[in-house]
């Protein structure tokens, strides 16, 4: 009876405290990792403050990680500048201007969201003045994404043929140098 009683409170023990224990553990590894200057591990330690409802914290750590370079964050500080990310992680009111910034240095990285989101932006003429040429560029850059192909086509019948060929142009200059910074010197 004693052994029975012993096990179901060991149980119910393993049960209780060792979740807790593990997300302990999560956290001490994550922030002693960030608080060493990798931007990765202080994106994983802003989403760790997420979801577990600490925004004023999460968003600590996605500004020191954008600003170490990781694209994702990057993407999601330019989505917390153009209107937040919910009811308590938006600015007060929207920058466009900063959200471009953001997107932009992620695009710049081949992250494919910032590029659509870019377009967005040019297309739409928000914190910038209209552009239809870079808004395809964008585009183009993120047709994997189904709306950048939707957009990418509105956009395209703006575009006179000198237009077009000048992004083109661009397109294989931009793709060119990935090859190259992918394969090495060539």
């Amino acid at each position: 009876m004693i052994a029975i009683t012993v096990g179901i409170a060991g149980w119910v023990g393993y049960r209780t405290f060792y979740p807790s224990f593990l997300d302990y553990r999560k956290y001490l590894t994550l922030s002693g990792l960030a608080a060493q200057g990798d931007p990765g591990y202080q994106r994983l330690l802003a989403e760790y403050f997420y979801e577990k409802g600490n925004f004023e914290a999460a968003l600590k750590w996605e500004v020191k990680s954008a600003a170490g370079g990781d694209p994702i964050a990057q993407n999601f500080m330019g989505y917390y500048f153009s209107g937040g990310i919910n009811e308590q992680m938006r600015p007060r009111q929207p920058d466009y201007s900063q959200a471009r910034e953001w997107f932009e240095k992620a695009a710049l990285q081949d992250f494919e969201s910032s590029q659509f989101e870019l377009c967005n932006l040019y297309h739409r003429g928000l914190g910038v003045e209209p552009d239809q040429e870079a808004a395809y560029f964008w585009c183009s850059l993120s047709e994997p994404l189904e709306q950048a192909v939707k957009l990418k086509i509105l956009v395209r019948e703006r575009l006179d043929k000198e237009a077009l060929q000048r992004v083109e142009n661009k397109l294989i200059v931009w793709k060119g140098s990935r090859r190259k910074s992918v394969n090495g010197p060539r």
